[in-house]
């Protein structure tokens, strides 16, 4: 407890908790602060659960991220179903409502933080040399800890996916639905108003930002026309006065008071509970609340939207997979279904530092001390104004493309974080990665003297794909991934980051106004090569990668016949009825952003397919075929 009221400041380390402590204690009798978070979210009843309280529900939703606060927020409209979403995380804490904490929230509680088997070609500069992958634990999902950014995707990135009924224009269609964008600026086809999704322009000094741009116009790139794709665009963010606006809030907030709409927290689910023999259909869910286990039953169906991690873990675990596999692991078989896991897909991501002079005129280079820190605090807590409203220029990202491939879609995404001279974000970023600390301390010694630019190169159109697997020795604990980075025959992932390391230093040389320098950073595994070498650069890359972003394609759709696929195009398992999966897992490619729009838009169109179904005389808006007939209860 600090002063009288409570606070988890778990995901806060160093002088930003100092700083955000202190002044809670010193300003919470003055200001309006972020308050009981059961005055914004639905209140939790696992303790009625555990008491057997209730135990039966219609739909049982498992995963408290955007697709299922989306379904929940759809299927609730029908007041006569009884709607259970169970979230494993706790209600977002207050640190990750501080848009400028972001960073701080990676590795944090609030983050599942999956560790992977060892790449060989990617993370082998962190700490244990293994990447993780970060996706939210709490409610929300990963839009309550990511970046904020708001990003619907292309119209062709869905179109890729080779299914007419959820290509492009229907995506369109939902996010424009769904949208409140009150600003002027507009992207690829314009934006939505009136909607639940409210996101807007990011509001800060933008000398960073300009700096950029008058760059990067010198190598070419220009700022992203209305309908294109590649160049420059200031992303708009999750924000609403000051806070994050995460997708906990855009669907439940306006419907936490439903009577027919459960929630329970800090809850596992185990595995689905699947009839049988003749009958397969999921009936309930097995889980686990504070170490006691017990049932709960559907009477409709169950919705799996716990991420792209635990879908398919769920799934093995229930008894949905390779019968060989699942023999071998004493796990009843339910269903065959190979590629459960399978075809894992995710966006990697290498950071390039480069050092700025400290005399910079365009770039903030004023030192950013213990005072200027507090002053930020005061500024936010008592105004909701200042850095700590938006997150720099990390929304500043230039979209381009390195090869000749007869597409003008972009293959690279370039984000950006400016680090002051002493910089205590720097700090917290570097926490975060968790780099070996002879690079973390090269980084910080050369930020107590210059400004520095971080220029995050990221992959967004992979095509190498990795696997999951239950984790052999405990077998409830973190799956094992392989990830697979750069395994694609033609090495073409791979090539295309040294494209994007080539363009940013190239980038560095038109910036001689600014002093830029590409640094050394001391990698220890890369020090018997000279600096800048081509051998040194490969040594780089697969020092520095990290997977960042996107994740997808574990339970992915396809035709009922195809047995590279879970879910047909209802989103409902080949061979269990009444089992579905509604986020990015269900992607046989990624849109070339983050996944949260889209896991939203995913949800929602769930939740009017689960409607046409159930609801006699319920049209949906956004049509998946025809469902087949099915007695209600």
């Amino acid at each position: 407890m600090y002063g009288v009221i409570k606070y988890d400041v778990s995901t806060v380390s160093g002088s930003l908790l100092n700083a955000f402590v202190l002044l809670i204690n010193t300003l919470f009798f003055n200001v309006k602060l972020i308050g009981d978070p059961e005055q914004v979210y639905p209140k939790d009843i696992s303790e009625k659960i555990l008491k057997e309280q209730e135990t039966v529900f219609d739909f049982i939703i498992v995963g408290g991220g955007a697709a299922g606060c989306a379904v929940a927020n759809q299927i609730t409209e029908n007041g006569l179903w009884k709607v259970l979403l169970i979230e494993a995380g706790d209600y977002p804490s207050p640190s990750s409502e501080v848009p400028g904490l972001f960073t701080t929230l990676i590795r944090s509680g609030e983050d599942w933080n999956f560790l992977m088997l060892k790449e060989p070609r990617a993370c082998l500069g962190l700490r244990e040399s293994r990447c993780r992958i970060s996706r939210g634990k709490a409610l929300g999902g990963t839009s309550a800890i990511g970046n904020l950014m708001y990003i619907g995707g292309l119209p062709e990135d869905y179109d890729e996916n080779g299914f007419v009924q959820w290509d492009g224009s229907i995506f369109r269609d939902i996010f424009m639905h769904l949208e409140d964008y009150t600003g002027s600026e507009q992207s690829y086809y314009g934006h939505g108003k009136g909607g639940l999704l409210h996101f807007e322009d990011a509001v800060y000094n933008e000398s960073a930002k300009d700096m950029l741009e008058v760059h990067y116009i010198k190598v070419g790139s220009k700022r992203m026309p209305k309908r294109h794709s590649l160049g420059m665009i200031s992303h708009f963010l999750m924000t609403k006065n000051g806070e994050r606006y995460n997708m906990a809030k855009v669907f439940l907030t306006p419907i936490k008071d439903r009577p027919n709409l459960f929630f329970s927290k800090n809850t596992l689910v185990e595995s689905i509970q699947i009839s049988e023999p003749v009958d397969k259909r999921a009936t309930g869910v097995n889980v686990s609340i504070n170490g006691i286990r017990l049932s709960l039953r559907a009477r409709k169906e169950v919705i799996l939207a716990a991420g792209p991690i635990n879908n398919p873990k769920l799934l093995l675990l229930s008894g949905i997979g390779e019968r060989g596999y699942l023999d071998k692991l004493k796990l009843p078989y339910k269903a065959y279904m190979p590629a459960v896991g399978k075809y894992l897909q995710m966006h990697v991501a290498l950071p390039i530092y480069v050092s700025l002079n400290r005399t910079c005129p365009t770039c903030e280079p004023e030192v950013y001390n213990e005072t200027t820190l507090y002053q930020d605090t005061f500024e936010y807590i008592l105004q909701r104004k200042g850095r700590f409203t938006h997150t720099g220029v990390n929304n500043f990202v230039n979209y381009i493309l390195t090869k000749k491939t007869g597409t003008t879609l972009p293959n690279l995404s370039v984000q950006h974080m400016y680090f002051r001279i002493e910089d205590r974000n720097l700090l917290a970023w570097l926490e975060a990665m968790d780099y070996h600390p002879k690079i973390a301390g090269r980084l910080l010694s050369v930020n107590k003297l210059n400004p520095m630019m971080m220029f995050l190169v990221t992959l967004i159109h992979p095509l190498s794909r990795g696997e999951l697997n239950l984790n052999e020795t405990h077998l409830l604990g973190d799956p094992s991934i392989k990830g697979a980075i750069f395994s694609d025959e033609e090495s073409s992932d791979f090539d295309t980051i040294l494209s994007g390391f080539n363009y940013i230093t190239n980038l560095t040389t038109v910036m001689d106004d600014l002093a830029a320098e590409f640094m050394d950073i001391d990698i220890p595994n890369c020090r018997n090569y000279k600096f800048c070498s081509m051998r040194y650069v490969k040594c780089y890359i697969e020092n520095m990668v990290f997977p960042m972003g996107g994740v997808g394609g574990t339970t992915r759709m396809g035709p009922e016949c195809d047995e590279t696929a879970v879910v047909k195009e209802n989103l409902e398992l080949r061979r269990v009825r009444c089992l579905r999966v509604a986020d990015s897992s269900i992607l046989r490619e990624l849109p070339r952003s983050n996944t949260i729009a889209t896991d939203a838009a995913i949800g929602y169109r769930l939740g009017e397919i689960l409607k046409e179904k159930w609801m006699k005389d319920y049209e949906a808006k956004f049509k998946v075929g025809k469902e087949e007939e099915e007695e209600t209860e």
